[in-house]
């Protein structure tokens, strides 16, 4: 049995695991979001810049800088994008590239789930523990976000885990600090761990403002390197201070606090305060419900006000620092402010703000478990805080109600905002559950009753409307689901199935007799269908909300006809080019009309000067093919006798082939599944236009350079037909061949090349 315990974490965690992670690869990154974060994480890799975020010709400044560095170092992890990545690199491998891009996300639900785990293992019972795991790791809300790219669950995990944390402080915390070795506890572990992550922030800061002198709007003639020091290692001697010397760590509290603290700074670095707004309302309702304000102290609000400051204000400093006035105003301004007060990309209808707004989103992100939602709280209404089963029971109460009142007072609302409130409702289904095993004669059948009609009629609902799901974390709930020609993908009578059975489960509750067949079939049924809607369901919608399929065909069709070196100076090419070649190796997506033998253009290119060299494909691997060189006399073109070569330039490598268009698609992700081809200005022909610059657009498709090639149009299917009346009106390009619709909100078109009279 000691072995079984020391061991339980590890398969809490392990199981947990094998629910979030499994097909995590298996659908494409779903517009916009993913694609836009994933985007702004491949620009860290391809300009080394930690701080200031870029996203296209913009700087990004909507979110902070947690959810695009964990892509970043994910990417890199996984030797994806390296300096950026080689043309069509993402399309490679899909596979690999949605893996990479959404596992740090996945892991940090996980994390979340392990943090409600610890909370009911240690103040109600493990098999509540255990129940609550399943019900939250299998909610389609937490199940669906664990598995994209977006930045709302780290926010939610991490301030799901300061609630979970401060319950164990508050009402497990009088224990003896554990001690690893004489002298050495768990606590000065966990303070070192949070000084370190502090400084490690601070130390790239200043090295980032030794390489980095450009500072922003307003802050011209500001020390940075002073701010920093000046506030960071006060901040962090305070806290040693604190921690160490004026009120030392004695009890798990002190460990327990830490840990909640920490991880409201890691909430902020997500997705700023609302996590941090949450977390402080429902931990000063529930010590006034427990009539326990006089623990505020103990609660080491200093400490935690400078441990939250030390995780989340590096960057923010930095970064304020660094971009000025414009990132203070877009990014507090209307990012916070505006968002919160009057609203921001509104996409809802009229008349949707009110209070029903987000118990409809509940009501399918529970799903099946929104059965027992009724019965949990009325239990958690009736039931008297005083053992701490049921104060954590009052906890989960307030978490629920708060989370949904406080998102609904916010005027900017989208389906996913009030996921923060998903694991308060999970903790009070968890405690239900495990209740109704103990004391099948207690159950409150009238609760159940309304329960299990509530689900039918949900059921009914995700059955005709099959979007339902999906939009709980996409932008615009407008789109249709492909139920037409020729996708014709329909799941309303899986959906119907399981809803009868999660009905047919929540009926047989009202016999005690039965009661834990129900509990275990509602909990073995919910996670099938979470594993279907990861695995059957996202696989099916992610093309028609995604964007991928259809740059892996572009990048396939394509026809490469050369390729440019760009070097910043004719020494940095001398030097890279020392000994004559007679062959380069050039990393590429492979087209399927690359041949051995064919002809290509190798251009060495400089900003003065540049060589066209002739050479063929000499030999084709999986992302790579090798070009032989012709013999030839270039090196006269960048004085080659008169500069003195130089080491250590790579040069930008673009592929000169059939150009690539976006045209009047707003969607995000073209620009990372191009690898930023559309946008930069080395990739040849490559563009994005978007509403009102249709002229720019048919002066490209009209330039001498492009006559002969096929040109590729990438577009919102509604915007598809207005193409034909734009193309020129003589020659090929006047004709469009849309190819093999794999999704109904995207189209990419061809037009092929023109030809002479």
């Amino acid at each position: 049995m000691p072995r079984l315990k020391n061991i339980e974490p590890l398969l809490a965690f392990g199981l947990a695991c094998l629910i979030i992670l499994p097909g995590l690869w298996s659908f494409t990154l779903i517009a916009p979001w993913e694609g836009h974060y994933a985007e702004v994480g491949r620009r860290i890799l391809s300009g080394n810049d930690w701080i200031a975020l870029r996203w296209q010709a913009e700087a990004f400044h909507s979110k902070p800088a947690l959810t695009p560095w964990l892509i970043a170092v994910s990417m890199h992890a996984h030797g994806l994008a390296s300096d950026g990545g080689f043309s069509g690199e993402l399309l490679s491998s899909p596979a690999k590239t949605a893996w990479a891009v959404r596992l740090p996300f996945a892991l940090f639900g996980v994390a979340g789930i392990m943090g409600l785990w610890l909370a009911l293992h240690r103040l109600a019972s493990k098999r509540a523990a255990w129940i609550g795991l399943i019900v939250l790791a299998t909610t389609p809300f937490y199940y669906l976000v664990s598995r994209q790219a977006i930045t709302d669950m780290p926010m939610v995990a991490s301030a799901s885990g300061a609630l979970c944390f401060f319950a164990l402080a508050v009402l497990d915390g009088e224990r003896p600090m554990p001690t690893i070795v004489r002298r050495l506890s768990v606590g000065h572990i966990a303070l070192a761990t949070i000084v370190v992550a502090s400084v490690l922030q601070l130390v790239y800061c200043l090295y980032y403002f030794q390489q980095v002198v450009v500072l922003g709007p307003g802050m011209h003639g500001v020390n940075p390197t002073l701010w920093l020091c000046g506030l960071a290692f006060p901040a962090i001697a305070a806290l040693l201070a604190l921690l160490l010397l004026v009120w030392p760590m004695r009890e798990i509290r002190d460990v327990y606090l830490m840990v909640a603290y920490a991880l409201l700074g890691t909430s902020i670095l997500a997705k700023g305060p609302p996590g941090v707004v949450l977390v402080v309302l429902v931990a000063l309702l529930f010590l006034v419900a427990t009539k326990q304000l006089r623990l505020v102290l103990q609660l080491r609000p200093l400490e935690g006000l400078l441990i939250i400051l030390l995780i989340a204000m590096p960057w923010h400093l930095a970064i304020a620092l660094r971009d000025g006035q414009p990132f203070l105003t877009e990014y507090v301004g209307h990012h916070w402010l505006k968002r919160a007060g009057q609203g921001v990309h509104m996409v809802n209808r009229a008349g949707e703000g009110t209070f029903t707004y987000f118990v409809g989103q509940l009501g399918y992100g529970l799903f099946p478990c929104f059965a027992i939602v009724p019965a949990a709280l009325l239990a958690a209404w009736r039931g008297a805080a005083q053992s701490k089963r049921q104060k954590l029971r009052l906890l989960a109460l307030l978490w629920a109600i708060c989370g949904l009142v406080l998102f609904t007072m916010i005027r900017t609302k989208y389906h996913h905002y009030v996921l923060p409130a998903v694991p308060g409702f999970a903790i009070l289904i968890a405690l239900w559950l495990d209740d109704a095993l103990s004391s099948p004669e207690r159950i409150h059948r009238g609760a159940i009753a309304v329960g299990a009609l509530t689900t039918t009629c949900i059921g009914y609902e995700v059955s005709r409307h099959q979007a339902r799901f999906i939009e709980l974390f996409i932008y615009r709930y407008d789109r249709p689901w492909p139920s037409a020609a020729p996708w014709n993908i329909d799941f309303s009578l899986p959906l119907a199935s399981f809803t009868a059975s999660f009905v047919a489960l929540a009926l047989v509750l009202l016999f005690k007799r039965y009661v834990r067949v129900a509990v275990v079939g509602l909990l073995g049924l919910g996670t099938v269908f979470s594993l279907f809607l990861g695995n059957c369901y996202m696989p099916a919608a992610a093309p028609h909300w995604g964007q991928g399929q259809l740059h892996e065909r572009y990048y396939a069709e394509r026809t490469i006809y050369g390729v440019t070196l760009k070097y910043p100076s004719s020494a940095s090419l001398l030097g890279d080019w020392r000994i004559e070649r007679d062959t380069i190796v050039v990393n590429s997506f492979i087209p399927n009309s690359l041949t051995r033998g064919a002809p290509l253009k190798l251009v060495l290119r400089t900003p003065t000067a540049d060589a066209t060299l002739e050479a063929r494909v000499q030999s084709i691997g999986s992302t790579s093919f090798v070009l032989a060189l012709e013999p030839t006399n270039w090196r006269h073109v960048f004085g080659a006798g008169t500069t003195t070569p130089s080491e250590g330039h790579v040069p930008i490598v673009s592929i000169d082939a059939d150009p690539l268009i976006a045209w009047n698609l707003h969607w995000r992700s073209e620009l990372f599944w191009s690898g930023g081809e559309l946008w930069s200005n080395d990739a040849r022909g490559h563009r994005m236009f978007k509403q009102g610059h249709d002229q720019e657009f048919v002066e490209l498709l009209n330039a001498p350079e492009f006559r002969d090639r096929a040109i590729y149009v990438l577009t919102d299917a509604g915007h598809a037909s207005r193409l034909r009346p734009l193309l020129p009106k003589d020659g090929n390009h006047q004709r469009v061949e849309p190819t093999e619709p794999s999704s109904n909100k995207f189209r990419l078109l061809r037009l092929p090349p023109n030809q002479a009279p």
